[in-house]
């Protein structure tokens, strides 16, 4: 029997060679997801390092303000799963001062990482259940792991899946950019703290996609006034 087929009712099925290990918003803090976030090399780094244990192995980041996830493809996601777990966990024991009680990491495999990745795709999993930004979050994932050279054909299956997940939840209502997402949920919060009032002043910190929307919203439907300010240090470069 070739590996990694197994024999049921007559029939060969194949375990679908997938592992997802991560964090999100209900099992961990911001402020922990935030240092699992990584650099071009860092992902880099962890590639070379899983193509040594499976040089077929593909490799895909996902990292959004409401989640971290490692998606790999390979050829033992179990054996793999755990390893990633680790290297999470030790990320976080290397860059925090007072370690405490570290949050428990997640892992899917198989059948099971490829439905959970459907979920978010369709926003199943997010704050804001329903939200829209998640299924362009993870293309734009994908396509930086296609460009980076650490995709593989698994991946960007789940890539077309996962597009037509998203548009089937438009068309049926579930998933909706305007009145689902975190934007929305920030701007309802304004509104309730300040006691209805709106024509008030807000900064809202941090101009990645969630950030703008969420000026926008405040903007818009709320009636504030918005500072927005980019928590990204520009170099200046001074004559001398």
């Amino acid at each position: 029997m070739s590996r990694g087929l197994q024999q049921k009712n007559g029939q060969h099925r194949a375990d679908l060679p997938l592992v997802v290990v991560g964090c999100d918003f209900r099992n961990a803090p911001a402020s922990h997801r935030e240092l699992l976030v990584t650099t071009q090399e860092e992902r880099t780094t962890l590639f070379e390092s899983i193509r040594r244990i499976d040089d077929s192995a593909g490799f895909l980041a996902l990292e959004t303000c409401n989640r971290v996830e490692w998606i790999v493809s390979c050829e033992s996601p179990a054996w793999m799963c755990e390893l990633l777990k680790a290297q999470l966990l030790s990320r976080w024991a290397s860059r925090l001062v007072e370690l405490g009680e570290l949050p428990e990491v997640y892992g899917h495999l198989g059948d099971a990482a490829a439905r959970h990745i459907f979920r978010v795709a369709a926003g199943m999993e997010s704050l804001a259940t329903g939200e829209a930004e998640i299924a362009g979050q993870f293309q734009r994932a994908l396509q930086r792991a296609m460009e980076e050279q650490t995709s593989t054909r698994i991946l960007n299956g789940l890539g077309r899946f996962t597009g037509g997940i998203a548009r089937t939840s438009s068309k049926a209502g579930f998933r909706t950019g305007r009145t689902r997402g975190i934007h929305v949920l920030s701007g309802l919060f304004m509104k309730e703290r300040l006691g209805g009032a709106s024509a008030g002043t807000v900064a809202v910190v941090g101009m990645g996609e969630i950030g703008r929307k969420t000026a926008d919203f405040l903007e818009q439907s709320a009636d504030f006034t918005v500072i927005r300010i980019n928590r990204t240090v520009r170099e200046q470069h001074v004559d001398t």
